[in-house]
């Protein structure tokens, strides 16, 4: 029996009458390396998720000869797969839930974060990552499983060109020692490195023979990667711009530097000037600060220093196109930005009917289709659609051609070529060399700095036709709180609460915590308080911040009050301290303001020092020390530890994905300035409707995830 054996397999998505996937066979031989290629939406990702079991097949069958060793999945969109806070620990995860040894946990994760150069990042926080080092996690959570068949659906799609060979040769290796690779890719180098290729089109297979046939086959190839001796990546056939100097600068920044946190700088004194009618490539590793700096150019973040002038609004298409999805119906999503705008009826449909046309996504066979329906490649070109639709002078695109097929890509460096010669400024990141020479011009960053700059612009002394893009002046303290959140209050220091071990700063915690909320004597609770601010100083927390914490509270705290003094009712016995018409305040009512005061006040220390004083590792650890003793009544620890490692990635995960939706909205100007309260409700909910059907969408990757590592 093969390793693997496909028969008569098809799939539809629910509410769809089109197949994603229609009647395909094959079998796949144990230590195989297949590499699976296909057009944007001929069925490859649907297919590895069948395999995989995400999905089941509405008919056919799927046999997998049963092994010790798991399945490993790694998927296209690497955010959505991983489980943990810290990066030691989302690797460890896998390997902690097949039952191994600690050791063998340990040197398994060491292992795999060496070989996607992420061991010197073990043990920083997963949301600090990169959108390419975080596929790199997303590949070491379930090399870790040391699996028998791995599945790779476009996993080195954002990630550097000397990782992406370190990590090649990792997998060629793999499969020499019997690892059945299945791999699914845009890349002809990741292609070529299989020695069987299946090619899909329409949800069908259309070639399954070796990689020396599928060269001799130039009407697959070519339909699947174009004519690449024609496209806009040769030489010889590049459309020829206008190379004319002294061109308007539309765009330049003034010694920008930025950190997220004091003393980590992540862009350090960058100063550069753009032309209008150019095309810019910024190139650089993983982690460079490519999208920081396209989020400074575009408002998104506050530089810490230094400034940006532009003659216009920049639009930016961000990194992670799911994220900047948030209607239910293609044409509904492009349409959104110019609606902001102020374009309505005819003017409004051409706009997105050309936009959709233009990035490669036929407006009359997508406009009713649903997003959740698209592939990963059709959702980037939607993305991409709706900045194009805005009609900026400035584009700005982070990792545009991710997730798109070879065709598409060549198709869309066609289209900035074209939009370059209307005038406009593109800038634009990639990891691939090809794309950054149909540029006029190439940008490297290296760790915050510029490495170097093919044609280097002089920086305009007189600013007075310029306009400072400050739009993030508006917007900054909202995606601060949401990142500082989403970051957490953990700060490593030497203190005593800090120097405890795990279990006891978790005992230490519920009992101050208890105590401030289950007293109700005055005295008791105001002693309650004053040992919670004894707890906050010995771990060394910033009394300011507790201060300001407070002062934030506040007004809610004021507001519980009055509900308080208008629907508690008065007692004959109560003595009135104040009165005012109907409203009267009472001895006792006074004692109850106080008492919600100090209840709030002392959870909120307690709460506040306890994150900032234990990481997310200590905690499950912690917490599987006080659990072990009921280990002997046969009760689920494991299960308890990991609803808590849950828990504590699902606020993050919120909170990132609020940030997401915020950028997007101010990109694509849905969030405006408002007064009144109508104004500031009509303001939160573009927020909060997408936020809820984000939450739905996270919690349903994240059980995929949790199934994925063998929770």
């Amino acid at each position: 029996m093969s390793f693997v054996l496909i028969k008569n397999l098809s799939y539809s998505y629910p509410d769809s009458n089109i197949h994603a996937v229609k009647n395909v066979s094959f079998s796949v031989e144990k230590g195989e390396y297949i590499a699976v290629l296909g057009s944007n939406g001929s069925g490859k990702s649907t297919l590895a998720k069948l395999i995989f079991g995400f999905l089941e097949p509405d008919s056919g069958t799927i046999e997998i000869e049963q092994n010790e060793n798991p399945i490993g999945f790694v998927q296209q969109h690497p955010r959505y797969q991983i489980i943990a806070g810290t990066v030691e620990r989302d690797t460890a995860f896998g390997p902690e839930n097949l039952g191994l040894p600690q050791v063998e946990i340990k040197q398994r994760t060491q292992t795999c974060l060496k070989q996607v150069d992420l061991l010197e990042k073990s043990t920083e926080k997963t949301q600090t990552l990169s959108l390419g080092q975080t596929q790199k996690l997303a590949l070491s959570g379930i090399l870790a499983l040391s699996p028998d068949l791995l599945i790779l659906d476009e996993v080195l799609s954002m990630i550097d060109p000397i990782s992406r060979r370190q990590i090649l040769e990792l997998l060629d290796e793999l499969n020499k020692n019997g690892t059945t690779i299945i791999h699914i890719s845009h890349d002809l180098d990741e292609a070529f490195m299989a020695k069987r290729i299946i090619a899909m089109n329409d949800g069908k297979i259309i070639f399954d023979d070796s990689r020396e046939k599928f060269r001799e086959e130039i009407d697959i190839s070519t339909h699947i990667f174009g004519n690449l001796e024609t496209s806009v990546f040769n030489r010889n056939y590049r459309i020829k711009q206008d190379k004319t100097t002294n061109k308007e600068i539309s765009l330049f920044l003034e010694n920008i530097n930025f950190e997220y946190k004091k003393e980590i700088p992540i862009l350090k004194n960058i100063s550069l000037a753009f032309e209008a009618g150019t095309i810019t490539a910024v190139m650089g590793k993983s982690g460079s600060g490519k999208s920081t700096l396209f989020e400074v150019i575009s408002s998104l973040l506050a530089p810490t220093s230094g400034k940006v002038y532009a003659t216009g609004k920049p639009s930016l298409a961000l990194q992670d196109a799911e994220s900047a999805l948030f209607e239910n119906i293609a044409a509904d999503d492009v349409a959104y930005g110019p609606e902001n705008l102020g374009f309505t009826g005819k003017e409004l449909k051409e706009r997105v009917e050309n936009s959709m046309n233009l990035c490669g996504i036929p407006f009359e066979k997508y406009k009713d289709r649903p997003i959740q329906m698209l592939s990963g490649g059709e959702k980037r070109k939607l993305a991409l659609a709706g900045i194009i639709a805005m009609d900026s002078p400035i584009i700005i695109l982070d990792e545009p051609s991710s997730a798109l097929d070879p065709k598409s890509r060549i198709q869309f460096f066609e289209l900035l070529q074209t939009l370059a010669q209307k005038g406009k400024t593109i800038i634009f990141s990639t990891h691939r060399m090809e794309e950054a020479m149909i540029a006029d011009r190439i940008i490297r960053l290296h760790e915050g700095r510029i490495s170097s700059d093919s044609n280097p612009i002089k920086i305009p002394i007189d600013k007075s036709n310029y306009v400072e893009n400050d739009r993030y002046k508006k917007y900054s303290s909202l995606l601060d709180n949401l990142r500082n959140i989403s970051l957490g209050d953990f700060c490593l220091k030497k203190s005593l609460v800090h120097n405890m071990k795990p279990h006891s700063k978790i005992l230490l915690f519920f009992a101050l915590f208890l105590s401030t909320l289950v007293f109700q004597n005055i005295v008791l609770l105001s002693c309650a308080c004053g040992i919670s601010l004894i707890y906050a100083l010995l771990a060394k927390y910033p009394v300011k911040k507790i201060i300001l914490r407070i002062l934030k509270m506040l007004p809610w705290i004021l507001i519980f009050f009055a509900f308080q003094v208008l629907l508690f009712k008065n007692s004959p016995q109560d003595k009135i301290l104040w009165e005012w018409n109907f409203i009267k305040i009472t001895d006792v009512k006074f004692m109850l303001g106080l008492r919600m005061i100090l209840h709030f006040v002392g959870a909120m220390i307690c709460i506040s020092v306890f994150s900032y004083s234990i990481e997310e590792s200590e905690l499950v650890d912690g917490m599987k020390h006080l659990l072990k003793p009921f280990e002997k009544l046969k009760f689920n620890t494991k299960t308890v530890t990991v609803m808590i490692l849950l828990v504590m990635r699902f606020i993050p995960i919120l909170t990132e994905e609020a940030s997401h939706i915020v950028k997007t909205q101010i990109i694509r100007e849905g969030i405006k300035s408002a007064k009144g309260l109508t104004g500031k409700i009509k303001t939160i909910m573009p927020i909060i409707i997408p936020l809820i059907l984000q939450t739905i969408k996270r919690s349903e990757n994240l059980a995929d995830a949790l199934e994925a590592r063998y929770f």
